[in-house]
């Protein structure tokens, strides 16, 4: 069996690459959020656990302090707050982030081109 060719107009073959590069471009821009979102739920859960060791501490700490304290009649309850720390970016997020920016720039300056 032969191949087949179809012809297609010049307009037809523009306005498919213009669908295909949007196509690609918001591909790119899921891909990208996608990263982003993995990477801030491993941070969460980073610092979920963070928490909840430095949360036990301070309830040892209270425990050993009671232990240690003579008793009173009033007996008074004291939160303490800690700030976690935020790890910071890494020069590999970094340069995927490039990366995907390069890609869509370069995408975007093509479909300049188509529309021009």
């Amino acid at each position: 069996m032969g191949s087949e060719f179809i012809r297609l107009s010049h307009t037809s073959t523009v306005v498919g690459k213009k669908n295909l590069l949007y196509t690609e471009l918001e591909m790119l821009n899921i891909l990208k959020s996608l990263k982003e979102y993995k990477k801030l739920r491993k941070q969460e859960y980073e610092l979920k656990v963070s928490l909840k060791s430095k949360i036990q501490q301070v309830i040892d700490y209270i425990k050993e302090l009671e232990r240690r304290l003579p008793e009173t009649s009033i007996k008074i309850k004291t939160l303490h707050s800690t700030s976690p720390k935020i790890s910071p970016k890494t020069s590999q997020d970094k340069e995927k982030r490039i990366s995907f920016d390069d890609e869509i720039y370069d995408i975007k300056k093509k479909l300049e081109k188509l529309q021009a």
